[in-house]
């Protein structure tokens, strides 16, 4: 992570649509749970692009390797099925859940 500039990171969804998930102002996409590590190449592809559109873009651009990708992003292929359902905030939620399980796991606190 240490090659990556802050600007790598960013918002999967934009503040709008988080707003509308979980039914409260979010003047930010940067929760915690929707910030994304982007490379270069996926910051210029993500410029006006949904974040459904983003990640069906990588399933598609990287074919089998994009669960690898993904579950390195915390993003279990069943979550995407969320996605699929207009489920921001299920998927979200699965992914702050994975986020916790993996630091406790780090941490020796399974």
């Amino acid at each position: 992570m240490q090659e990556f500039s802050t600007k790598n990171f960013e918002g999967l969804f934009n503040p709008r649509t988080l707003t509308d998930a979980f039914s409260r102002e979010h003047p930010s996409g940067k929760i915690f749970a929707n910030t994304f590590l982007f490379s270069e190449e996926d910051l210029l592809a993500s410029r006006d692009v949904s974040g459904v559109d983003l990640l069906r873009k990588c399933i598609e651009r990287h074919g089998d390797f994009a669960d690898r990708i993904l579950r390195s992003q915390f993003v279990a292929p069943e979550s995407i099925q969320f996605l699929g359902k207009d489920d921001v905030g299920s998927f979200l939620t699965a992914r702050a859940s994975m986020i916790v399980a993996e630091a406790r796991k780090a941490a020796g606190n399974p």
